[in-house]
């Protein structure tokens, strides 16, 4: 094989490999901020925190904004959690409504999540009471 081509192919696959490795490590720091970032919708402290690190308060308005951003928090929690059961809601009525038109195996494929079972990761949006249908 002629050492000219040798040479792109080794610089082509290198290029490949190295695509390749991005998208996945890119894709792998996305999940892992996302997560970090649910965990801290959940904590008053930790969402203050990321807010005044957000808008690099110095520690004069780091003191004074504190208190007000820990008030809006609770709210802001609250709207989060009645937008995700509205989300429920409306994917069960979407299940609900595609069940005669789907196999039992599409139904599952839908999001087989139960309450009390936690979400696996990337399994959005969340379906709640799959339906069963019977054998037949």
């Amino acid at each position: 094989m002629n050492k000219k081509i040798l040479s792109i192919l080794i610089i082509l696959g290198t290029l490949a490999i190295g695509f390749i490795g991005g998208f996945l490590t890119n894709g792998l720091l996305f999940k892992r901020e996302l997560r970090n970032f649910r965990q801290e919708m959940q904590q008053a402290d930790a969402f203050v925190d990321r807010f005044l690190h957000r808008v690099q308060a110095n520690p004069e308005q780091a003191k004074e904004i504190r208190p007000i951003i820990s008030s809006h928090f609770q709210q802001i929690r609250q709207i989060n959690r009645s937008r995700m059961r509205a989300i429920r809601i409306e994917m069960d009525s979407l299940r609900h409504a595609l069940t005669p038109y789907l196999t039992p195996e599409q139904i599952n494929r839908m999001g087989p999540r139960k309450r009390g079972k936690k979400k696996r990761q990337g399994e959005f949006p969340p379906f709640d009471n799959p339906v069963k249908t019977p054998e037949k």
